[in-house]
């Protein structure tokens, strides 16, 4: 690794899958990411764990889209595996926390991220982990998804038939209902639920709960009052009520600009079956017209109107900010 990649250098961030550094390669000073995959589990087969890894890797490697960050290349050195990626200057969740972000900002961010995602659905893959610690953004402003590890294939190249889902997978405040409900689900609509709760969280700075789970008494205020049958009439209860006396889900909703709700409406809805899928969501009217930084050609094409946030090296990544 040192040899090809350089030697490893500060903490970019560390999850359940393993950690990730950054190193400088010695030819050309290109900077790169590695992550450091976890060691296996005392339980766990030289096999399970071998096809884990290889998994992630092979999931990676064949994702080429703008909005999906490059995975690069793999190292085995004596007991440790190194996955090399390209190096995002800044985690979405530093530039959040920053409180810098502008309105057209988050809307460009967020159907970046977006767009990555019907890519990976349009292949028959599902992220199952989606969150603000999953995105990082480059210095020019595109948004890149991160971390492989808990894919799930639901659709084969051929096939028309859809392969459920089962197992809690990813971080609470994100989770769909279903996956803590269901023993299988439909990981396409997980996905959708949890982009709109990572839209809630850019324009609110906070999670709307903590778990979607009965006890979370945030999560039972949106979810008992659900008006789902009432959805025409949402819109205009909306803006007449005051917000003391709006419906539970309204509550939510009403912290977010008038003209994306209908579209999160869309995405939280709590039944998975009538929930918009993410090929959906590109034909709303607010959707459609955001305008959104992407690369054409290899080139950075920026979208009018808005610019992207940076912040000081020492907060740019989750590591920093945890050590503060």
């Amino acid at each position: 690794l040192a040899k090809e990649y350089g030697k490893l250098g500060k903490a970019l961030g560390e999850g359940a899958g393993g950690n990730v550094k950054v190193v400088t390669r010695p030819r050309d000073k290109q900077i790169f990411a590695v992550k450091e995959f976890r060691q296996r589990f005392a339980h766990e087969s030289a096999k399970d764990y071998s096809k884990k890894i290889s998994g992630e890797y092979c999931i990676g490697l064949t994702l080429k889209h703008p909005n999906i960050v490059e995975t690069i290349d793999i190292v085995y050195e004596k007991e440790k595996i190194y996955q090399i990626m390209e190096y995002c200057d800044y985690d979405l969740f530093a530039i959040v926390m920053s409180g810098k972000m502008s309105q057209d900002e988050i809307y460009c961010d967020f159907k970046q991220i977006m767009s990555g995602i019907r890519y990976m659905h349009d292949l028959g893959i599902a992220h199952r982990d989606l969150k603000l610690d999953n995105c990082c953004v480059t210095a020019a402003g595109i948004v890149k998804i991160v971390d492989f590890g808990s894919v799930s294939v639901f659709k084969y190249p051929e096939s028309e038939i859809i392969h459920e889902a089962q197992g809690v997978v990813g971080s609470d405040p994100y989770l769909a209902p279903e996956v803590v409900h269901n023993l299988r689900y439909d990981p396409r609509a997980t996905d959708v639920w949890s982009m709109a709760i990572i839209f809630c969280c850019m324009f609110m700075k906070k999670f709307p709960w903590k778990s979607p789970r009965p006890n979370d008494h945030s999560f039972q205020l949106f979810s008992d009052t659900r008006p789902e049958q009432l959805l025409d009439q949402a819109n205009a209860s909306a803006t007449t009520e005051k917000k003391s006396r709006t419906p539970g889900p309204e509550k939510l909703f009403c912290n977010l600009p008038e003209e994306v709700r209908p579209l999160m409406r869309s995405m939280l809805l709590l039944d998975p079956v009538r929930r918009m899928d993410i090929f959906e969501c590109f034909h709303d009217p607010w959707f459609e017209s955001v305008e959104f930084c992407s690369i054409e050609n290899g080139q950075v094409k920026r979208a009018a109107g808005h610019s992207h946030t940076s912040v000081n090296a020492d907060e740019a990544h989750i590591a920093g900010l945890e050590k503060k």
